[in-house]
């Protein structure tokens, strides 16, 4: 070979490999880039009806960068959760199960579950970047070496959710960790705002954030419901190099070597970035509360152990973080939150509960009482907790002594003591708000803070209260908004103890079985002393029922005439209200020597006219020569001193509808008339949700007069709300069936009254319309055996759908059909149509 053919061969070769190796690094290039993409997003009508619940968030790593001017900030979150292996429902699958044959589920709700993951997000986000990675264990996740698993597609739904359609099915009995890169053009949810010097010349610009419950996904991506904990870790990276942050967890480091200045890629700004602590146990991510801003440090120290332990007191340290331009205006909310935390060890003779720490913050203006649930910290409106000694009103002093005492409270009853099973907060919102009250009370009775709470919240109470007809209200703020002091501790006596000459001693004790937490352990919600049974008996009336329930009694002169009248709202909307079927009136003389208790009958309910009850008053009282302020009472304490209406036990147990477990100490009347009153409302209102739950309370109930009026409140609630629409069949058909079994079933006896027959056509009637094979069985039997020319008239509706039904549900069964039309009556061949009939036909019983 030539020279000159070995170098051209040379050449070659050097081409081809040059040309090999750009196109192998173009290959690389483009499968990194292919790799960096984000996988398609679907729009979606809907997304999963609830969240897969084989996966469980251990760990949140967050990441929160925000922009100039805090219009809008970056996120980044790591979560770390558990594929669950899923129980097998099938006999195969269990045994497979059992045998180590594990990973394939066997029905099509799991089959969805096993390759989605759906999560909360809000809908004005943009994702960057999502990836999923899995392995055995959280250690070789930490280490990066988690096998990646391929997302198909995206899909979002316009209210703020979102799902992974995995190509595969999730590795269950494995670790996954699901990393999401994404930017929010918003920052609504902030407490954002200036609060400007006592000059008013300058301010600053200053932020707190308030998730509360199940609004998480505001902030990062999340699994929000609330029932999914997990231990949290949080890092902030924000451009105001002068601004402190503050959060309910404790930092990575001591406050003066916690932050550091990091450049921003992207934007070319300097950021101070704090860590915090990620926390021991864990929380639901809706308790994150931060705050951002040129905050000044003051501490303040409180004793945590009564005065009787001096020797081993604990210390809480109490901080306020007040804004420039405010030196010393938190002086008096420091010292009286360490006369409140003293008061709370005193008056409540608890064990020391380990609250280390407690901070106060005050934020930018918000909307009154706006004052932050997390662990720890209490975030403000600085409006409601500065005192500025030369500007501030007298009334400024009651207003920060209250907000401070609730933010005690609420870390009280909020965070460390907490029953088993309170997943709604009212309760100890309640106990919070009733004892901040009592707190402020006893520690300035000077104050009058029961006449400031009246006076001052009463509008709003009128206000919400025009809108719980139109909309349920289930925030917790909704009770401290709605409710005077009086009505409040009438709710608690109500729904705590049912007795309210103990209602102290009651606090005390539920106070004293309550599980007690350390602050830096952050649990949040959990306690083994109470029994579900005993926390339902405690808190199981709804709260919006109880308020404006005011029992007005009138003594006019002359004549010993009461007037007793419902007030407040009700009135207006025309709804009833249930009082006890009697009250007690203390007649007491102006010089208290001489008193008498008169026992009034009150009646069943009271409408929408003033029901007046002749009282024949004692002998010595001459009502004649009382003033009118002498004669007027109302049913609460704070009234006339010369004599007042005392509560009965009977007040206490039927405020507006029945606790469960006193379900039995009501009359058949009552509870009739409370089933009638229900439907009342649930036919102007069109919510069954409060019916649905009365209905409930019924399901052990032998009155047959009772269980009438529970068929028909069934049927009005499915008119309305609809059975198969809200799920109710599989609420209701158990105890429908209980009850027709117990009555014997469809064949009647010789001996039963006109409500049994009534009793046994409803259940029927109900069962057939809901597709029970057993009683369509049944009836035709019936129909087979009696003859329609022999059937009570009670029972044909029944029978006839029993008839009209095929076998499979939507055949009619041919022969009994045909037999049905011969010999049918006029009534039924005028009912007969095409395909089923979808509404409740007129019962005969209702024409006898």
């Amino acid at each position: 070979m030539s020279p000159t053919s070995v170098k051209e061969s040379c050449w070659w070769r050097s081409s081809v490999a040059l040309i090999a190796g750009i196109l192998l690094l173009v290959l690389i290039i483009n499968a990194t880039v292919v790799k960096a993409e984000l996988p398609p997003i679907k729009y979606v009508r809907k997304l999963l009806d609830e969240l897969p619940i084989n996966i469980v968030p251990n760990e949140y790593d967050i990441e929160l960068t925000f922009m100039k001017g805090f219009v809008s900030f970056e996120g980044k979150v790591d979560i770390l959760v558990e594929f669950k292996k899923l129980e097998p429902n099938c006999l195969f699958g269990k045994l497979c199960n059992k045998m180590g044959f594990t990973g394939r589920p066997d029905n099509d709700h799991d089959r969805k579950s096993v390759d989605v993951i759906a999560m909360n997000m809000d809908r004005h986000m943009e994702l960057k970047d999502v990836s999923v990675s899995a392995a055995a264990t959280i250690e070789e996740l930490r280490g990066g070496k988690g096998n990646k698993l391929k997302i198909k597609r995206i899909e979002q739904f316009a209210d703020d959710g979102f799902q992974f359609r995995m190509a595969k099915w999730l590795p269950l009995g494995s670790y996954g960790l699901i990393s999401i890169k994404y930017i929010s053009p918003r920052w609504s949810e902030a407490l954002s705002g200036k609060i400007y010097d006592a000059n008013k010349q300058s301010g600053q610009l200053y932020h707190g954030i308030n998730l509360k419950k199940t609004r998480a996904h505001l902030l990062l991506p999340c699994f929000n419901e609330p029932q999914f904990k997990a231990k949290i870790g949080l890092t902030i990276n924000q451009p105001d190099l002068e601004s402190c942050v503050i959060a309910n967890m404790p930092p990575q480091a001591p406050e003066s070597e916690q932050d550091e200045i990091i450049p921003h890629k992207e934007s070319g700004l300097q950021m101070r970035r704090t860590r915090f602590q990620k926390t021991s146990v864990a929380m639901p991510i809706g308790s994150l509360v931060f705050a951002i801003g040129p905050y000044h440090k003051v501490v303040n120290s409180a004793p945590l152990s009564p005065p009787e332990q001096a020797s081993n007191t604990m210390m809480t340290r109490i901080s306020l973080f007040e804004p420039a331009g405010h030196s010393g205006q938190s002086e008096f909310a420091l010292d009286f939150a360490s006369e409140a935390v003293g008061w709370f060890i005193n008056e409540l003779k608890l064990e020391p509960i380990d609250m280390k720490e407690l901070s106060l913050v005050a934020v930018p203006s918000a909307k009154s009482w706006e004052i932050s649930d997390g662990l720890c910290i209490g975030l403000i409106n600085h409006e409601r907790l500065l005192i500025d000694k030369s500007m501030s009103s007298p009334e400024r002093k009651i207003e920060v002594a209250l907000n401070v005492a609730l933010v005690v409270a609420r870390q009280w009853f909020g965070n460390w003591a907490v029953p088993k099973e309170v997943n709604e907060k009212w309760i100890t919102e309640g106990l919070a708000f009733h004892l901040a009250i009592r707190a402020v009370r006893e520690l300035r009775p000077d104050y009058q803070v029961d006449q400031f709470v009246r006076t001052h919240h009463q509008w709003r109470a009128e206000a919400e209260d025009s809108k719980r007809y139109t909309k349920y209200n289930s925030s917790p703020s909704y009770l401290l908004e709605m409710v005077a002091n009086e009505e409040l501790v009438d709710m608690l006596r109500a729904n705590i103890v049912h007795d309210n000459g103990r209602f102290d001693q009651i606090v005390r004790e539920l106070a004293k079985t309550m599980a007690t937490r350390g602050a830096f352990e952050y649990d949040l919600f959990s306690n083994e002393e109470f029994t579900a049974e005993e926390v339902r008996a405690m808190i199981y009336t709804n709260r919006f029922n109880l308020l404006n329930k005011k029992l007005e009694v009138d003594l006019m002169p002359l004549n010993r005439v009461i007037i007793i009248s419902c007030s407040g709202v009700g009135v207006q909307y025309g709804r009833y209200c249930f009082w006890p079927p009697s009250i007690e009136v203390l007649f007491v003389k102006a010089d208290y020597s001489t008193s008498s208790t008169i026992e009034v009958p009150v009646g069943k309910s009271l409408g929408l006219a003033q029901s007046t009850i002749e009282l024949e008053g004692p002998d010595w009282f001459d009502a004649s020569l009382a003033s009118a302020d002498w004669l007027k009472v109302k049913l609460g304490p704070g009234d006339s001193p010369f004599y007042r209406v005392q509560y009965s036990e009977n007040l206490l147990l039927r405020l507006r509808e029945p606790i469960q477990t006193n379900n039995k100490l009501m009359s058949a009347t009552d509870k009739i008339d409370l089933l009638d009153q229900e439907i009342d409302d649930l036919e102007k209102s069109k919510d069954g949700r409060q019916l649905e739950q009365v209905i409930r309370w019924y399901k052990d109930e032998s009155d047959t007069d009772v269980l009438l009026e529970v068929m028909r409140a069934i049927m009005v609630w499915h008119r309305y709300v609809g059975i198969k629409e809200r799920d109710g069949l599989k609420k209701f058909k158990e105890q429908i069936k209980n009850y027709y079994k117990a009555i014997g079933g469809i064949r009647e006896t010789d001996t039963e009254t006109m409500s049994e027959k009534r009793l046994r056509s409803l259940l029927a009637h109900m069962l057939v319309h809901i597709r029970d094979p057993e009683v369509i069985k049944e009836a035709r039997e019936a129909f087979q055996s009696i003859g329609l020319d022999n059937l009570a008239a009670h029972l044909r509706d029944p029978i006839y759908r029993a008839v009209r039904t095929g076998d499979n549900y939507d055949e009619v069964d041919e022969k009994l059909w045909a037999r049905w039309r011969v010999v049918s009556l006029g009534e039924e061949r005028a009912r007969i149509g095409h395909g089923r009939y979808q509404g409740f036909p007129k019962l005969a019983i209702d024409e006898d």
